[in-house]
């Protein structure tokens, strides 16, 4: 019969080698996932581990994550406030759905910028107050975005 006993210290060898063997496993079992759903493997695992490090701005957003959990953030988000997430994602949709069925690199980009106009046209043609102004050239709408690593507000 098989004894499981405690190490007196942990193996260095497995501390190191348990968290690439788990990388290993979940691009296999991604790559796998892909090819069933029929999409580019190489595509969907970029998603996941080349695009969070890819820009200034997807390193600012890791370090914001890392902050919460190394302050001891580790509660699962109230349901009001994933309530509230899925509504924004869904208010935000219809603006940025041509730019998803789009091919490129700079997608995060391109949906922001889409996302902008689409809030800017809606605001021009919401009623009764400020698409009369605009109209009458008493009010104009613009879209701008900020980008936070650098504090650039770029006119949309």
């Amino acid at each position: 019969m098989l004894k499981l006993e405690v190490r007196p210290e942990p193996s260095r060898a497995m501390s190191i080698a348990s968290p690439l063997i788990a990388l290993a496993i979940t691009v296999v079992i991604g790559t796998f996932l892909f090819l069933l759903l029929g999409k580019d493997p190489l595509r969907g695992l970029a998603v996941f581990f080349v695009e969070p490090v890819k820009s200034v701005y997807a390193l600012t957003e890791l370090a914001v994550e890392l902050a919460q959990k190394a302050a001891g953030f580790r509660r699962s988000l109230p349901v009001s406030l994933v309530t509230s997430l899925a509504d924004l994602v869904r208010a935000m949709k219809p603006g940025i759905e041509s730019v998803l069925k789009q091919p490129g690199d700079d997608l995060y980009q391109r949906a922001v910028v889409a996302n902008v106009r689409a809030n800017v046209q809606r605001l021009q043609e919401a009623k009764p107050i400020l698409a009369d102004m605009v109209a009458a050239g008493k009010l104009r709408v613009v879209g701008a975005v900020y980008d936070l690593p650098t504090g650039k507000v770029s006119l949309v």
